[in-house]
């Protein structure tokens, strides 16, 4: 079976992380076990992945707890990493799957996530029912996949920043859809909204402290597609199906409020924050997928499932801190910055800030 990157292209174009390239015969295997297996494994699979990108879209909205006078403005480029814990680099191989079982549960019954590293998991028999003796047999094995060994997960973003009235910005992102090269029909897009306000001036009696104390809130939008091409099996008798709809997506929603607390010195500022995060991750293979079954006659043939996996992912939902440092040079300014939290992560960024404050 012809080989093509699944994953690889959308990480590391995409996510900025290398990768190995996935087979489509695994992920033909894993559908064997019919839409409910396939669904139970995805689900611990991909999860960690999942939980670091919708982390690593709540960092970076801010380098200062400082606001634009109106209607000056920054545009500054985020390059923001999250990493993942040692903890999700393995799952446990679910017990209540229906038709894919462990070949040898005595060797083990852990797996690589996504995470976890390149070598395979445990051996898998696909079981069905021989309606000639009525009895489960294994039609056929294969080992679960290895992981990326994915330790970090990372994007950059271009933001925009403008000055409103009242102490208060407003913050862009926005990445249109483009295609990427090397894939079937692979595709991605972003797109990110957020406020910021400086509370300490809406007090006269507190203005004059030599602080800035602002509280922002951000929400980030990714989507993303990638074609897949599983061909069924050529010795087993066809259904005569199109199967040149299937892809793969995987889109995230991510929000985060945090108080941010700054101090300006003549060519640098030191920031941090507390904060709360939120994201949620949308998983699926879609389209029409062949299957080996066996029918009456105890022979193999091709079944055709549709939509297979359908995963809503939880992600990282918690309280957070940040450190950082920013350093400006007339109108340029980097910076960079430590986030605390169970997907902790960096951000370092450039950026062209216009202001006269």
């Amino acid at each position: 079976m012809k080989k093509i990157q699944i994953y690889s292209i959308l990480l590391f174009l995409i996510v900025g992380t290398a990768s190995k390239s996935f087979a489509q015969q695994q992920v033909q295997d894993v559908l064997q076990g019919g839409i409910h297996d396939a669904n139970l494994l995805a689900q611990d699979y991909i999860a960690p992945f999942g939980k670091a990108f919708g982390s690593m879209l709540n960092e970076g909205w801010y380098n200062t707890a400082k606001t634009h006078s109106f209607p000056f403005c920054d545009l500054t480029l985020y390059w923001n990493w999250a990493m993942v814990p040692s903890s999700d680099n393995n799952f446990t191989i679910p017990n209540n799957l229906n038709v894919l079982q462990l070949q040898n549960p005595s060797l083990g019954n852990t797996s690589p996530t996504i995470a976890g590293g390149t070598g395979n998991g445990p051996s898998m028999n696909v079981m069905v029912n021989n309606p000639l003796t009525g009895r489960d047999t294994a039609v056929t094995n294969f080992k679960m996949p290895g992981g990326l060994s994915l330790k970090i997960v990372s994007l950059p973003i271009a933001q925009l920043t403008v000055g409103l009235i009242k102490n208060t910005d407003i913050s862009f992102r926005y990445m249109p859809t483009f295609n990427i090269p090397g894939a079937i029909n692979a595709s991605a897009s972003l797109w990110g909204i957020g406020l910021k306000h400086d509370l300490i001036k809406d007090f006269s009696v507190l203005s004059m402290i030599p602080i800035d104390f602002s509280i922002q809130g951000g929400y980030t939008g990714f989507k993303s597609s990638v074609g897949l091409s599983l061909e069924p099996d050529a010795n087993a008798i066809q259904t005569g199906a199109d199967y040149s709809n299937q892809k793969m997506e995987f889109d995230v929603n991510s929000y985060t409020v945090n108080l941010i607390l700054s101090k300006k010195l003549p060519s640098v500022t030191f920031y941090g924050s507390v904060g709360y995060e939120h994201s949620s991750s949308k998983f699926s293979i879609l389209g029409t997928y062949p299957i080996t079954t066996l029918n009456a006659n105890g022979q193999t043939q091709v079944t055709d499932i549709t939509d297979p996996v359908s995963l809503n992912l939880a992600g990282v939902n918690g309280m957070k801190a940040n450190v950082g440092v920013r350093f400006r040079i007339v109108i340029f300014t980097l910076h960079a910055d430590y986030t605390f939290a169970s997907y902790g992560g960096f951000t370092t960024g450039f950026g062209v800030d216009i202001d006269l404050k």
